[in-house]
């Protein structure tokens, strides 16, 4: 006697509806290369959402004597949508691609992208109980994971971001480093005003003030400074240019902003200052013309410093240069001592905000872009603030010009002189 089969009913319509919207949200292409691992995450995090909402009203509906339909019409339609989406996104991942010069995703991406999203909308449909409750400690775990592997949000000249993760290394290796010197202040038990002082009198003492410029340069969270900056900040003044660099915090640039976000223009002030007061106790003298710089976190200290120093001593700095700050950080319509911004086309840091959740990203007035020219799709709500969210986990992991990877442009776009 021949043995039947169970017959499985498509899912109910809030399922299919529920994890279709989820999985289109997440396929909505973005404007940077995505590995197929993190697009297979998101894809399968946001499908699993929706699929538990999907379930919840589903459990709602009956608790409460209402029919819920089954209409496989529409988990047909739903799954033939999201299978087009997904290759219409792979496509766009392709177009993406070819405009930086990386090798094009092929059927591997477009299957590790939606294979997962799949099996666990088969596995919340047919087994719901158990597989919410897998699906939903997952979510959490993601959740956790996604804002810590944005790890540094800033625009790094090493390869990697492990080889950022000690600023002690990195100021060793910039100050020696005999045509990019950096006089750098670590963190250490002294005050702010202390270690400012004591980076101005290292300065002072290596005759800096008899060079054509000084530039005070803002690290990033993790105390690192971009080195293809200052070689090009060197090169446009022929070497007669001192950096300076006071460190203000050990750790990401996303944790930093997020704990404590005035601390990079606190420590951009007390170094601004140092070197003022230097200044005024040996007015008589020519003194070089001060220059500010700062890239992502780094780029919201310098501009602290500069409306701080056009505030209480005019014409104490000649000017500053800001690369890839932060959506919405700065005043957007500048005012005061010259500013020059430069963003990359392709950069997710400068676009994000949470107001791209209702509004197209409102760059500032005085924002040069640069960089590689990427395909990006239309603005829509909720949608581009999700992709540009996932771009920042990427945005490290392309060449220099794309992303939040900046070079020699960062001096040669700023009108720099000698005061």
């Amino acid at each position: 006697m021949s043995r039947r089969l169970p017959r499985h009913h498509p899912p109910t319509d809030p399922i299919s509806v529920g994890a279709a919207v989820g999985a289109l949200i997440a396929l909505y292409p973005g404007g940077m290369p995505r590995e197929a691992t993190v697009s297979g995450l998101v894809v399968a995090l946001f499908t699993a959402v929706g699929t538990l909402f999907g379930l919840a009203w589903t459990h709602i509906r009956c608790r409460t004597g209402h029919h819920v339909p089954r209409t496989g019409q529409l988990a047909l339609g739903a799954a033939v949508t999201v299978g087009a989406m997904s290759i219409a996104t792979t496509l766009c991942q392709n177009v993406i691609r070819g405009d930086l010069g990386l090798p094009a995703a092929g059927v591997g991406w477009w299957a590790i992208t939606i294979g997962p999203a799949a099996m666990i909308v088969a596995a919340l449909a047919y087994v719901p109980r158990i597989t919410a409750a897998v699906v939903s400690m997952i979510a959490a775990l993601l959740a956790g994971y996604v804002p810590a592997s944005t790890a540094e949000s800033t625009a790094p000249a090493a390869p990697s971001a492990a080889s950022m993760s000690s600023p002690d290394a990195i100021a060793a290796a910039q100050m020696s480093s005999p045509d990019a010197p950096v006089i750098y202040g670590a963190l250490d038990r002294q005050s702010l005003a202390a270690r400012a002082v004591a980076v101005v009198n290292e300065w002072l003492d290596g005759g800096g003030a008899d060079d054509r410029a000084v530039l005070l340069a803002v690290p990033t969270g993790s105390g690192w400074v971009d080195r293809s900056a200052v070689h090009a900040f060197q090169r446009r003044f022929d070497g007669r240019v001192s950096t300076l660099a006071l460190q203000y915090a050990d750790e990401s640039s996303w944790r930093a902003f997020v704990q404590d976000r005035g601390g990079a223009g606190r420590s951009a002030i007390a170094l601004l200052d140092a070197l003022r007061a230097a200044r005024d106790r040996d007015a008589g003298r020519r003194w070089p013309p001060i220059h500010l710089y700062g890239q992502s976190l780094g780029a919201i200290g310098a501009e602290s410093a500069r409306v701080w120093a056009d505030t209480h001593h005019p014409g104490l700095v000649t000017a500053t240069m800001l690369a890839g700050v932060p959506g919405d950080t700065i005043d957007p319509v500048p005012s005061g001592s010259p500013r020059t911004i430069v963003a990359n086309r392709s950069d997710p840091v400068p676009r994000w905000s949470p107001a791209l959740l209702w509004r197209p990203p409102v760059p500032p007035t005085d924002a040069r872009a640069v960089g590689a020219t990427v395909h990006r799709m239309p603005w829509v709500p909720v949608l581009d603030f999700v992709q540009t969210s996932v771009d920042l986990l990427a945005a490290l992991d392309v060449p220099a010009g794309a992303g939040h990877r900046y070079g020699a442009e960062q001096s040669s776009t700023t009108s720099l002189s000698d005061g």
